[in-house]
């Protein structure tokens, strides 16, 4: 069978062939193709390697150019970076806050600690510390004036400030070391140009002595020290944010607030504020870093345009510009203030302004993205400024107070006066709790907080700062009537709050004061952590606030408030101790039939530590109550029995109801078995106690002082206390819990 041959194209050049229908393989190509298809394949090899190589140099020239934009960017971040550091956006560091209803209600536990204002070291750091001495300067040479000029500009490259400080000093004429001159400078402060004037001449200076450990720079001079006016000047540079221990609480970004570790310590700085208390001025410039010295502050800061600068006192209306991109602001005078109340911050703030009844400018100072949060506490403070204005009647003497809401800050807030420096959690309302109808609880707990420490550092405006304590060992003068105040005035606003507070911290105070961590309110410090420790929210905040309370009672409310505003009037702009407020206060209490002098009456409660106590035993089966006084380590409490107060303002009537008797003094020897009965009547309790003949009257008075405070505890309507010695029933309530 003969195969079918088909004639077809050569699909290459259009040559014909013949190929056989039922063999594909069988081709018959014309003999002048082959050449003409060898020349084409050639002509393709040569097509596809051009095609190649261009494809090659296209994704070459592809990858210079995507090098050479990722090359200008990171170029262009790099000078950014280095021209307007300020300028970088951090993402907002997230704190969430676990607030329940046990902060609004708190149960009656010891276990909840109140939070603390001030105290501001961490166990190790005080222990770190514990050895520096509290250096005490001499008090020959007076600190009159400071003219002080600062460079801010080199904080976010360097992290150093540099300064130039001008003192005028008053010279008594009476050092026991006439050649030598001391002042405070800590080991970050490194101190350049010297010199030191009198009377417009050079006075030579031998040599330059630093003490480290006391952080106590001493000038040796070539002649004594005479009577008459100085000027000390110094340049100066300061290394800032080296740790969290210096005067300077630096804000680097995201995960640096409470541990900042040496990864984060190459990320600029972003902000700062300082804080001075107690003895951290010496860690910033060279200067008297004492309580008892004051002087008033001219002070000039070159900074950024970019970046807000503030210090305690107002800045004047104009700016002088140095360059493109920095200013010089020079700010008003300073009221004479110690150098631990002087203040700064740096970063980039905005600002929501509010104005008081007393036409002072209050302005609340905090990052962009935080301002929205600051309403709440930017309606709040010009209120309680004026309610404590009106108060204490003695005017605010700064045309302006700022409030700062601070990134990294170690304490709750800090009272510099005219410049107030709050920590922002304790400080801005979280949006969270305001757009929740759910979180109610949470939100009047939040509300409350950021209440008290706005209370708490105004009071400080005028107990604190306009007067000032001489002494670290003074501290109750300021804390206590601080702490007293902010639980006065809230009782106004929120009753239910501030009165359940005050007895939850009431019984911890009890508990702590009871037991071997008792101290006294004022004693000696002989170290710089000593100090440190003293900011103890029992001892010093709450006892110091009962105490106060205590005075108010003895002397009746109307005499109280007088001697309050005698004594911030007489001692305005001065340091003083508590024998001036003595002198402002009545110098006799109202109870009792013998006329005890007030100083007589609260020394043993600040010297002593410890306080009186009754040992209280519950028998349910016989439905008795056993109390025994325990002894009260030799210390003499002088403890008024009465069955009410004058509070100042009784009548005639009233006066003639209340049945006086003999102030005693709490002893170690007493011994007393008291039996307390108590029966239900209806929804109410009534207790009654019975006392045997062996009761002294001092006893009684602890007993009372027990009773009172329990009956609170189980609402009894009514206390009865017998007295078989006297044979009558009489009602015996220590003034100390009279209103509680």
């Amino acid at each position: 069978m003969n195969s079918e041959r088909i004639l077809s194209k050569n699909p290459l050049n259009g040559d014909t062939g013949l190929r056989n229908a039922n063999d594909a393989s069988s081709i018959i190509i014309s003999p002048g193709a082959v050449g003409s298809f060898s020349s084409r394949c050639s002509f393709l090899n040569q097509k596809y390697s051009n095609w190649l190589g261009k494809c090659i140099l296209l994704f070459l020239m592809l990858a210079v150019f995507i090098f050479g934009l990722l090359l200008a960017f990171l170029v262009g971040h790099w000078v950014a970076k280095s021209n307007s550091p300020d300028q970088l956006e951090v993402e907002k560091e997230v704190v969430v806050k676990n607030i329940t209803l046990l902060g609004v209600y708190p149960p009656t536990s010891n276990l909840i600690p109140p939070k603390a204002f001030h105290s501001s070291m961490s166990p190790a750091t005080i222990q770190k510390y514990r050895e520096v001495p509290l250096a005490r300067l001499p008090r020959t040479l007076r600190p009159e004036h400071y003219d002080l000029q600062l460079d801010f500009t080199k904080v976010i490259s360097k992290e150093q400030i540099f300064g130039n400080v001008s003192i005028l000093l008053e010279s008594y004429g009476n050092s026991t070391t006439p050649h030598e001159v001391a002042f405070h400078a800590a080991a970050n402060v490194y101190i350049g140009r010297v010199l030191l004037r009198y009377r417009g001449k050079d006075v030579g200076i031998k040599t330059f002595k630093r003490e480290q450990r006391a952080r106590i720079i001493r000038l040796l001079l070539e002649q004594p020290l005479k009577h008459g006016w100085y000027a000390l000047e110094m340049e100066f540079v300061t290394k800032i944010c080296e740790d969290t221990n210096g005067g300077v609480q630096c804000y680097r970004g995201i995960g640096n607030n409470d541990n900042p570790s040496p990864r984060n310590q190459h990320l600029p700085i972003i902000s700062f504020t300082t804080k001075f208390q107690p003895s951290l001025a010496r860690t910033f410039f060279p200067c008297w870093d004492e309580p008892n010295w004051k002087a008033t502050y001219n002070i000039t800061i070159l900074h950024s345009s970019s970046i807000t600068v503030l210090t305690n006192a107002a800045p004047l209306h104009f700016t002088q510009k140095q360059r493109l991109s920095f200013v010089r602001t020079k700010f008003r005078e300073t009221p004479p203030i110690p150098a631990f109340l002087l203040a700064f911050a740096f970063g980039p703030y905005n600002s929501l302004e509010r104005s008081t009844g007393c036409d002072v400018l209050l302005t609340i100072w905090a990052f962009p993205e935080d301002l929205i949060y600051a309403k709440f506490a930017a309606n709040f403070s010009p209120y309680m400024f004026d309610q404590l204005a009106k108060e204490f009647v003695i005017p605010y003497p700064l045309s302006k107070i700022d409030f700062v809401a601070a990134h990294s800050f170690p304490v709750n807030g800090i009272e510099n006066w005219g410049l107030v420096v709050f920590q922002k959690e304790m400080f801005l309302l979280d949006s969270l709790l305001e757009n929740n109808a759910n979180m109610s609880v949470d939100l009047l707990a939040e509300q409350y907080d950021i209440e008290k420490v706005i209370t708490h550092e105004l009071v400080h405006q005028w107990f604190g700062n306009l007067v000032t304590i001489n002494d670290w060992s003074e501290l109750w003068l300021s804390e206590g009537f601080t702490s007293y105040y902010v639980s006065d005035f809230l009782k106004k606003q929120r009753p239910i709050l501030a009165t359940n507070e005050y007895f939850l911290r009431l019984s911890q105070l009890l508990s702590k004061q009871t037991s071997n961590e008792k101290v006294p309110l004022v004693k000696r410090f002989r170290t710089e952590a000593e100090v440190e420790n003293a900011f103890n929210p029992y001892h010093l905040y709450t006892k110091g606030a009962v105490i106060v309370k205590m005075m108010r009672d003895l002397v009746g409310e109307n005499n109280f408030r007088e001697g309050v505003r005698r004594f911030l009037k007489t001692n305005a702009y001065k340091s003083i101790g508590r024998s001036a407020l003595w002198k402002a206060m009545p110098a006799y209490t109202d109870h009792g039939l013998e006329n005890k002098k007030l100083e007589n009456v609260i020394e043993p409660w600040l010297l002593n530590d410890g306080m009186p106590e009754v040992m209280v035993s519950r028998n349910y089966d016989y439905g008795t109550i056993r109390l025994i006084p325990r002894p009260s380590d030799q210390n003499r409490y002088v403890i008024y029995l009465q069955g009410g107060s004058t509070r100042g303002h009784s009548t005639a009537n009233s006066k003639e109801s209340i049945k006086k008797v003999r102030a005693k003094k709490w002893t170690d020897k007493v011994s007393m078995k008291s039996r307390m009965k108590y029966r239900r009547t209806g929804r109410s309790e009534e207790a009654e106690v019975t006392s045997n003949k062996e009761t002294s009257s001092s006893s009684s008075s602890s007993l009372s002082f027990y009773v009172e405070f329990m009956s609170k505890q189980r609402s009894f309507k009514n206390v009865r206390i017998n007295s078989t010695k006297q044979g009558a029933k009489h009602k015996q309530i220590v003034s100390f819990f009279r209103d509680l």
